[in-house]
């Protein structure tokens, strides 16, 4: 059944805060680990868990399955990707000391994230239909290479308003 082959899983990381593949907009000193089932305590060491190769100095056993590992300061000292690792083995899980697998996983610093800057014809101006181009200027250059037909989503109206008998 499903449960015991649960059982025979490893134990994993299963999400970080700040989440992997995310981007925090801001250097953190605090990092939450959930784990896949719950941890013995007295296997937590802060020196476990690295971001960019820099322990942590201080954990919180947040919940069974939740370690929170603080910096006095944060490790992330550059924009760009940022790496979090734990070698195999230095957690157990309470159950049966099961050690957990190992883990790497990566989040991105950007202190200003791309977003849309302005647009031509821009927001909220009334545009006569049907409209035929739509030009998207962001805050940061873009890798063309990544753009696609499917990054632009096309909205139904939701509503209008009548301004006069004619418009």
């Amino acid at each position: 059944n499903a449960y015991r082959t649960l059982l025979h899983l490893g134990m994993n990381v299963l999400s970080t805060s700040p989440a992997e593949d995310g981007v925090s907009e801001t250097p953190p000193t605090s990092f939450s680990v959930d784990f896949s089932g719950p941890y013995a305590p007295e296997s937590v060491r802060a020196l476990d868990f690295r971001v960019n190769g820099i322990s942590a100095t201080s954990f919180v056993l947040t919940d069974s399955a939740t370690v929170t590992f603080q910096f006095t300061s944060s490790p992330v000292t550059a924009q760009g990707r940022q790496t979090l690792t734990m070698d195999q083995g230095v957690i157990k899980r309470l159950r049966d000391a099961d050690p957990l697998d190992a883990f790497q996983g990566t989040f991105d610093f950007d202190a200003n994230p791309l977003h849309v800057a302005a647009t031509v014809p821009e927001d909220g101006v009334p545009v006569p239909g049907p409209l035929r181009s739509l030009r998207v200027r962001f805050n940061e250059p873009l890798a063309p290479a990544t753009i696609d037909t499917t990054d632009l989503e096309c909205v139904t109206v939701t509503g209008f308003v009548v301004v006069d008998q004619m418009t």
